[in-house]
Order: structure tokens, then C-alpha cells, then sequence
């Protein structure tokens, strides 16, 4: 299996600190966080692009869903707080290829907003450079 999770999470992480914010960002649902801003990334879908297996069957791309969902309690701002890191993040989903297929936004009683979104992508197995694993995706 073809598993970039690590790499999308760590990738936004460093995009809300080049921004100056400070977001928890975590691989772990919490619907009602206790640290704001909050942001939540999870590989939703993964399975094999089956047009380039070859002979044995085995996959060298997969078509992989990401979910991502930001929360903000910001007194006055919760909702222009949640939009501008979400534009980060998809700015930074857009920049390593990902199409975004779905926004969505709520607000509570509590004024917390959230906005949901979700992105794919065809994703070809890494190549190993030095320490690191290189990852090809296509929109």
C-alpha cells in the first residue's frame, strides 16, 4: 500500500508555521477539541489504480482521499480564523497536485467553526533518495 499520510500532515504542519500560526495539527478526530485553532488530517481513502498493476498484481499507484478539517473558536473571528488556515492548506494540497472535491462549512451555538474539505489524488509508489521516500502524485 501506497501511504503518503505522514508526509501530507507533516507538509501543512510546516505551512501554518511558515504562516506564522499556530494550529495543533493531528492525525487524531477530536469533534470537540480542547486546543484552537485545531486541525485534523486523515487519509480517508486509499486503494490500488488498478490500470497500472502489472503481471503479479502489484501496485505501483493508488488513488488516495484526504479529509481535512479545521476548527477555529476564535471570539468574533471564528469564522475568517477557520477560512484563512484553510486557504493554507489548500494552497498547500493544490501545490503537491491534489484536487480538492468537496467545502464545506459549519458554525455552532458555541461559535466554533469548522470547515470540512476533502482532496484525491493518483499517487505513484516512492523512490528511495538518500533518506527519504519520493512520492509522484497527479492530479
Amino acid at each position: 500500500m501506497i501511504d503518503i499520510e505522514n508526509k501530507v500532515i507533516t507538509l501543512i504542519d510546516a505551512a501554518f508555521t511558515a504562516a506564522g500560526k499556530t494550529v495543533k495539527v493531528s492525525a487524531v478526530y477530536n469533534p470537540e477539541p480542547s486546543q484552537f485553532p485545531y486541525c485534523y488530517i486523515e487519509q480517508s481513502g486509499n486503494s490500488t489504480y488498478q490500470n497500472s498493476r502489472d503481471e503479479s498484481l502489484k501496485e505501483h499507484h493508488a488513488r488516495v482521499a484526504f479529509s481535512i478539517v479545521i476548527y477555529s473558536n476564535l471570539a468574533g473571528g471564528s469564522k475568517s480564523e477557520a477560512k484563512a488556515l484553510a486557504q493554507i492548506a489548500d494552497d498547500t494540497m493544490q501545490n503537491i497536485k491534489f484536487t480538492r472535491t468537496d467545502y464545506d462549512f459549519f458554525q455552532d451555538d458555541r461559535n466554533i467553526s469548522r470547515i470540512v474539505m476533502r482532496y484525491s489524488a493518483i499517487v505513484m509508489e516512492g523512490v528511495a533518495v538518500g533518506n527519504d521516500t519520493v512520492y509522484q502524485i497527479y492530479r
